[in-house]
């Protein structure tokens, strides 16, 4: 230290004490100004509320679609049903044919006599096919009983309703005691040539059915 007098070294002492302090003090105040603690918390409580907000929106969102799927899979079942009904009550006419020849038993009227009083799959279609030869057209209200094990109700009842018009052309209409959904068969009708339900009779067989679901 020598050359140097001790106001100037206790000068460079202090300068020294100053800018140690002074850099200390602009470093804590540097990191006060850039602390975002504060905003941290009110950013973490609004991703909290954003968070909880899309939660209850997919629990509302599942619940419905749950409800949904139970409805579809519902309504799935009894069109299942009426189906299965559509396809017992087709095979009465697959491949049939129907000829007012063989029936020579007939009253003073020309009505085929007796009209069958049984309304089994087999003889379905000669009981409709009578009562439009002797009548114009026919109508008759069938129900049918499906049995399921598999499930926890073992039956069903399906109504049908039967219509044939004068050309022999069947529309029949199935359906079930609470459920809104309906199947419903046409079934066009290849007949004798003529004008008459009688003429036509003369020979009667029937296509495809078409069959549409509501």
């Amino acid at each position: 230290m020598k050359g140097v007098s001790f106001l100037t070294l206790y000068s460079i002492i202090k300068a020294s004490e100053r800018h140690f302090f002074g850099v200390q003090m602009n470093t804590l105040m540097r990191q006060k100004l850039k602390s975002k603690s504060g905003a941290s918390l009110v950013l973490a409580i609004l991703v909290f509320l954003i968070c909880a907000l899309v939660g209850s929106t997919i629990l509302a969102a599942a619940s419905a679609s749950s409800g949904t799927i139970t409805t579809a899979w519902q309504n799935d079942k009894e069109v299942y049903t009426l189906k299965s009904t559509e396809k017992i009550f087709e095979q009465s006419f697959t491949d049939k044919t129907w000829k007012s020849v063989d029936y020579p038993s007939k009253d003073e009227n020309g009505k085929i006599t007796p009209i069958p009083t049984s309304l089994s799959a087999d003889d379905m279609y000669q009981y409709l096919c009578i009562q439009t030869y002797n009548e114009g057209t026919a109508q008759k209200s069938l129900k049918y009983t499906l049995s399921d094990p598999s499930l926890n109700k073992t039956s069903y009842d399906v109504n049908v309703t039967v219509i044939m018009d004068d050309s022999y052309n069947i529309t029949a209409v199935f359906s079930m005691s609470g459920s809104s959904r309906t199947v419903n068969l046409h079934m066009s009708a290849a007949t004798g040539t003529g004008d008459t339900p009688r003429a036509k009779g003369s020979a009667v067989s029937w296509g495809r059915p078409v069959v549409t679901v509501q």
